[in-house]
C-alpha cells in the first residue's frame, strides 16, 4: 500500500497531459482514472490517486483565472456554511448522533456538498447544516 502514501504520489508530465486530452474531451474522472491505472497496469503502478488528479485540475482552472481573481473566488466560495436558527436548535437537542458527509455530483466542476446530519428521537434524519466547498483540501475542510 506505499504508492498511497502522499510522498510516493505524483503526475508525471504524460498523466497531467491525458487528464488535460481527457477534461478537453469531456470525460469523467472515473472513467480517465480507470484508463491510466489499465495502462499502467494497475492502480498500484499509477503513482496518483483521484484526488490528485482533480488537485490538478483545480490548481490548473485556479492559475487560468489569474491569482488576484483565483484567491478572490476561493475565498468567496470555500466560506458558504449555513444553518439556520432550527437547525441550530435541533442541534443542541439531538446532537449527540452526528454524520459529516461530503458527497457531490460528477460534473465539471466536483464542488463537493457535506452535510451535518443526526437522527432525532423518533430516528428521523435531521440536518444540522451544510456547506458547499470548493475542494477537498485540508484547509477547506478547516
Amino acid at each position: 500500500m506505499i504508492h498511497m502514501l502522499p510522498s510516493h504520489r505524483n503526475l508525471n508530465d504524460v498523466q497531467t497531459h491525458e487528464i488535460d486530452l481527457a477534461e478537453d474531451a469531456g470525460l469523467f474522472s472515473k472513467g480517465t482514472f480507470d484508463f491510466m491505472s489499465l495502462q499502467a497496469g494497475g492502480r498500484a503502478n499509477l503513482g496518483c490517486t483521484k484526488l490528485d488528479r482533480k488537485n490538478y485540475l483545480q490548481t490548473k482552472r485556479q492559475k487560468a483565472m489569474g491569482q488576484g481573481e483565483a484567491a478572490e473566488f476561493n475565498d468567496m466560495i470555500t466560506n458558504i456554511f449555513w444553518a439556520n436558527s432550527k437547525m441550530i436548535i435541533d442541534y443542541e437537542i439531538f446532537g449527540d448522533v452526528l454524520s459529516f458527509d461530503t458527497t457531490y455530483q460528477t460534473n465539471k466542476e466536483h464542488r463537493p456538498l457535506a452535510s451535518f446530519v443526526g437522527f432525532n428521537n423518533h430516528r428521523k434524519m435531521i440536518v444540522f447544516g451544510g456547506a458547499l466547498m470548493y475542494d477537498e483540501t485540508s484547509e477547506s475542510f478547516q
